[in-house]
C-alpha cells in the first residue's frame, strides 16, 4: 500500500514531518586529539560551513580572525593547516548539535534537534579542563539539548561572544578582548 500525501502537506508514513520539511543535516566530527585541553563549543555549523566540511567556513565570522590575533593562525592558511595549528595550540573543536533540520543557517530556525554526545567525548578526553560556548545560542541549545553536560562534568564551562556575524553588537576588538581569555586558560591547564 503506498502513501498518500494529504493536502494538510504531512505525509502519513512518516506520521511526524511534512513533506516539505528540510532534510537531515548532521555536523561535522569534532577537531580533537591527545593534546587537546580546552574545547570549543558552537551550536552547529552554518550551510556555507557543512557545504565547505569546515568549522567556521563564513569568512564573515570572527572565529578564525580571533584565532589569527590570539595564537598567529592565519585564517588565509588552507583549513587543514590552521587545524593543525590549533590543535598544537589544545584548543578543540565541536558543536552542541550532531544532526537537526534547518532552513538557511539561523540558530532560531533549527529543528528535530540531536545532541552530540559531548559528556563521552570528554570522558574520553580526560586533559580538557575548560569548555568554551561561542555564543549564547550554543549556551541555551546544550542547557536545552543536553542538559546532563552541566550535570556530570566537572570541567569549568564560560560563555563567549559569539563569532557570527550576525552577532555584531559587539566589534571585532571586543570580542579579541573576551577571547583573550583563552590564553589564560590554556596556561591553567597546563
Amino acid at each position: 500500500m503506498t502513501s498518500r500525501t494529504p493536502a494538510s502537506g504531512w505525509d502519513r508514513s512518516t506520521r511526524s514531518l511534512p513533506v516539505d520539511a528540510p532534510s537531515l543535516l548532521k555536523g561535522l566530527p569534532p577537531i580533537i586529539d591527545e593534546r587537546s585541553r580546552l574545547l570549543i563549543l558552537g551550536s552547529f555549523p552554518s550551510r556555507m560551513s557543512l557545504e565547505k566540511s569546515e568549522y567556521y567556513g563564513n569568512p564573515q565570522n570572527g572565529f578564525w580572525p580571533i584565532m589569527e590575533r590570539l595564537f598567529a593562525i592565519d585564517r588565509r592558511l588552507p583549513y587543514e593547516e590552521r587545524v593543525h595549528r590549533l590543535l598544537r595550540q589544545a584548543i578543540a573543536v565541536w558543536d552542541v548539535i550532531a544532526v537537526c533540520r534547518r532552513e538557511g543557517s539561523s540558530d532560531q530556525a533549527i529543528k528535530d534537534a540531536r545532541p552530540n554526545p559531548i559528556v563521552d567525548l570528554l570522558a574520553r578526553h580526560r586533559r580538557i579542563q575548560h569548555v568554551v560556548f561561542n555564543g549564547i545560542a550554543a549556551w541555551q541549545t546544550a542547557r536545552r539539548e543536553a542538559p546532563e553536560l552541566f550535570r556530570s562534568v566537572t570541567v569549568s564551562m564560560e560563555r563567549f561572544p559569539s563569532t557570527s556575524p550576525k552577532h555584531a553588537t559587539r566589534s571585532l576588538e571586543q570580542k579579541v578582548a573576551v577571547w583573550a581569555r583563552l590564553r589564560t586558560m590554556l596556561e591553567e591547564a597546563g
